[in-house]
C-alpha cells in the first residue's frame, strides 16, 4: 500500500534533479524515465541530463524560470507505471511523494527477486533526494537549515508582536484606570449632590406627610363621631324596617302551608303497590264470588250438596276478600302514619323558619336594652325565648278538645267565642289547687 511521505516545498528543478538522481541509481536493476507534468501542455518526457535541453522548450523556460508550478512528477517504470510520484499540494505547506505499488506486478523474474531491495533502496534514495529528512529536522527545530531559519525568524517576529501586543494592553490598562479614576471621581461628586438633594426632599414629603396624616385623623375622629350617632338614632329606624320585612314574609312563609310536591311524589310507588295489590285481591274475590255463584245456579238441588262443599265454596270467596280487606286496611294505615310523618317534619321545617325570625327579635330586643343601659326582666326573655327551635311534636293522643283548649286558653282564664249562627261558646281553664 503506497504511503505518502512530506518533503519540503522544492522547485520543479530541484525535484526533476533530485529523481533524476535516484533513476540513475537504480538504473542497472529497474530503468527509470523521468515525466513532467507541465501545465498546460500535459506530460514531458526528460533525459537525464537536464542542461542539455533545447533552447525554447517548455522544459527550458519551465526550468529557467526556476518556478514550482508542475502539479506533479514521477518516474515511470514497468509497464508505463509511475514509480516514484510527487505531488504538489497547494492547500499545504509541505509536497508528497509516495513509492506506487503496481508498477511491481510488471517486473521481470530476477527484479521480482530484489524487489524489496529495490524499493527499500528507492525509499531512502528519495528521501535523501528530496530532503524528507530536513523537513523533519525542521520541525524538531534544526536551525541549520533554512527552513529552521525560516521558523526562527518567524519565531522573531512573533515574539516581537507578543512583546508590542503586552505594551498595547499595558497602556490601554493604564489608561483605563485614569479613566476609571476620573469617573469614579466624577461619579462620587455628583451621587454626594444627589444625596444632599434627597435628604432635603425626604424632609419635605416628611413634613407633608405628616400634615396630612393629621388631617386624616381630624376626619376620621368626626367620622366616628358621626357613625356613633347614626347607632344611636338612624341605626334603630333602619332595624325597625328590617323587622317589618322579617314580618311580612314570614307571614308570606305561612300562607300557603302544606306538603311539597317532591314530598307527596314520594309516595306513589308504595301507592301504586297497594292499588295494584287491591285490585287484584278484589278483582279475585269478585270472581270466586261470580264463579260459585255460577256454580250454585247450575246445581238442580242445593239441599244435595254436603257440608264441606259449602265449606270449599266460602274458602274460595272469603280467602280473596280476607286478602282484600287486610291490603285495604294496611293500605289506609299506612297512608295515615306516613301523611303524619311527612306533614309533621313539613310543619316542624317552617316552625324553624318562625323560630329564626323570633331569635332575629329577641336580639333586636336586647340590643336596644343595652343601649339603653336598661336589663330585660328573666321571666320576659324565658318566655319570649320559650320553644324556640324545639323539635317535639304532638302525638295523636295530645289531638284532644280538652288539650286545644289548653294551648288556646295558655296565659288566659277564661275565652268567649261568637258564632256564625249568633250563639255564644265560652271556655275556661279549670284552676289548679295549690
Amino acid at each position: 500500500m503506497a504511503t505518502n511521505t512530506n518533503i519540503p516545498r522544492l522547485t520543479d528543478k530541484e525535484i526533476a534533479e533530485a529523481l533524476i538522481s535516484v533513476a540513475k541509481e537504480v538504473a542497472e536493476t529497474c530503468p527509470l524515465k523521468l515525466i513532467i507534468n507541465v501545465p498546460p501542455v500535459g506530460d514531458q518526457e526528460v533525459n537525464y541530463e537536464l542542461d542539455a535541453l533545447p533552447d525554447g522548450s517548455d522544459l527550458k523556460a519551465l526550468f529557467a524560470e526556476n518556478s514550482a508550478i508542475a502539479p506533479s512528477l514521477y518516474l515511470r517504470g514497468p509497464g508505463g507505471l509511475a514509480v516514484v510520484y510527487v505531488q504538489r499540494k497547494i492547500d499545504s505547506y509541505f509536497d508528497v511523494f509516495r513509492i506506487e505499488d503496481e508498477w511491481r506486478n510488471h517486473l521481470d523474474k530476477p527484479q521480482k527477486q530484489q524487489v524489496a531491495k529495490l524499493t527499500i533502496k528507492l525509499t531512502s534514495l528519495c528521501r535523501k533526494s528530496l530532503k524528507a529528512s530536513e523537513l523533519d529536522a525542521s520541525l524538531l527545530g534544526d536551525p541549520s537549515t533554512a527552513w529552521g531559519k525560516y521558523r526562527n525568524a518567524q519565531a522573531g517576529v512573533l515574539s516581537s508582536l507578543q512583546q508590542t501586543a503586552e505594551q498595547i494592553i499595558v497602556d490601554v490598562a493604564n489608561k483605563n484606570a485614569e479613566i476609571e479614576k476620573l469617573r469614579s471621581e466624577r461619579f462620587e461628586k455628583h451621587e454626594s449632590q444627589l444625596r444632599e438633594e434627597l435628604a432635603g426632599e425626604r424632609e419635605k414629603l416628611q413634613r407633608v406627610h405628616e400634615a396630612r396624616l393629621a388631617e386624616i385623623e381630624k376626619r376620621e375622629n368626626a367620622h366616628a363621631d358621626k357613625e356613633a350617632e347614626f347607632q344611636t338614632k338612624e341605626a334603630r329606624y333602619v332595624s325597625r324596617q328590617k323587622q317589618d320585612e322579617q314580618i311580612k314574609q314570614i307571614q308570606a312563609w305561612l300562607e300557603n302551608w302544606g306538603l311539597t310536591k317532591g314530598t307527596s311524589r314520594k309516595r306513589w310507588p308504595i301507592t301504586g303497590a297497594y292499588v295494584a295489590a287491591i285490585l287484584v285481591t278484589g278483582g279475585l274475590t269478585a270472581y270466586a264470588t261470580t264463579h260459585n255463584y255460577e256454580l250454585l245456579k247450575t246445581t238442580d238441588d242445593l239441599a244435595k250438596l254436603q257440608w264441606w262443599h259449602w265449606v270449599a265454596l266460602a274458602s274460595k270467596a272469603v280467602f280473596p276478600l280476607a286478602a282484600f280487606t287486610t291490603f285495604m286496611v294496611y293500605f289506609i294505615r299506612w297512608s295515615s302514619s306516613w301523611a303524619k310523618q311527612h306533614s309533621e317534619e313539613e310543619f316542624r321545617n317552617r316552625s324553624r323558619l318562625i323560630d329564626i325570625g323570633r331569635s332575629g327579635w329577641l336580639l333586636e330586643a336586647v340590643r336596644d336594652a343595652h343601649e339603653k343601659n336598661a336589663e330585660i326582666p328573666t321571666d320576659l326573655l324565658r318566655e319570649l325565648s320559650r320553644n324556640l327551635f324545639s323539635n317535639a311534636s304532638a302525638s295523636e293522643g295530645d289531638i284532644h278538645p280538652s288539650a286545644i283548649s289548653d294551648v288556646m286558653l295558655q296565659g288566659l282564664t277564661s275565652l268567649r267565642v261568637k258564632t256564625a249562627d249568633g250563639s255564644e261558646v265560652e271556655a275556661s281553664r279549670a284552676k289548679s289547687k295549690k
